[in-house]
């Protein structure tokens, strides 16, 4: 991947950023749940963890789209070819797995599985840190 200095310290930057926000904050809600926790619960968890990811210190809340968005937005906007990187194509094929969870919401008495949820939340975690580990390898 050919970026700039300052474009790849940039970019590290913001894949710091998500990797606390979205990687952290995803899979916090449902890992908090107990084992036992009823469909309503795991329903309320994964509206917390996919449409009220982060909030700041002044309330304000961000989803995870909105978050992905802004981040994709940025990349893709940078110096170089990140597009092209592999760990940034993985990155983006996990959040939209990911995301495709918001579907589930619109039927509260569907049962989740909370282990798929899990996985494709951990996914975008390792995702992350991928790229992550790419841009400070070319460095």
């Amino acid at each position: 991947m050919a970026l700039t200095a300052a474009d790849r310290e940039a970019l590290l930057d913001r894949v710091l950023d998500l990797q606390h926000d979205l990687g952290k904050y995803l899979r916090l809600p449902l890992r908090m749940l107990p084992k036992n926790a009823s469909d309503a619960d795991v329903h309320a968890a994964l509206h917390e963890a996919l449409l009220t990811t982060r909030r700041d210190a002044k309330g304000a809340v961000r989803g995870a789209r909105a978050m992905w968005d802004e981040f994709a937005s940025a990349a893709s906007s940078s110096s170089g070819d990140l597009a092209k990187s592999a760990a940034f194509t993985a990155l983006r094929a996990a959040v939209e797995r990911a995301l495709t969870w918001e579907s589930a919401l619109a039927d509260p008495k569907k049962t989740i599985s909370r282990a798929a949820v899990d996985d494709d939340f951990a996914a975008v975690q390792a995702a992350l840190a991928a790229l992550r580990d790419e841009l400070e390898t070319d460095g």
